[in-house]
């Protein structure tokens, strides 16, 4: 399954007008596929703890501890932007 993912990861790379050099690949897939995995992990809570995010705002209560503890996930993400939004937006410009 990984070596799958990988390969297909790596022909993602190498579709044309890239802006990054095949030398650099390196620097930048790992980044953005870590960075993607994460927001998928992140995604099915994320209207929650935005929301919840939003609700504690104007208290002191610390939103590290908070948000950790309910959604029991050691990290969260309290951008409103995400991945999958960016690839909708470029599918309705008709580039991917």
């Amino acid at each position: 399954m990984s070596k799958t993912n990988a390969n297909l990861i790596w022909k993602i790379a190498d579709l044309p007008l890239r802006p990054y050099q095949p030398n650099r690949y390196d620097d930048v897939i790992l980044p953005f596929t870590i960075l993607r995995r994460l927001d998928c992990i992140l995604e099915p809570t994320k209207d929650q703890v935005l929301a919840e995010c939003k609700k504690i705002a104007s208290t002191k209560v610390d939103p590290d501890v908070l948000l950790k503890a309910k959604f029991k996930l050691p990290f969260y993400n309290t951008s409103r932007s995400c991945r999958s939004a960016y690839r909708q937006r470029s599918a309705g410009r008709g580039t991917s």
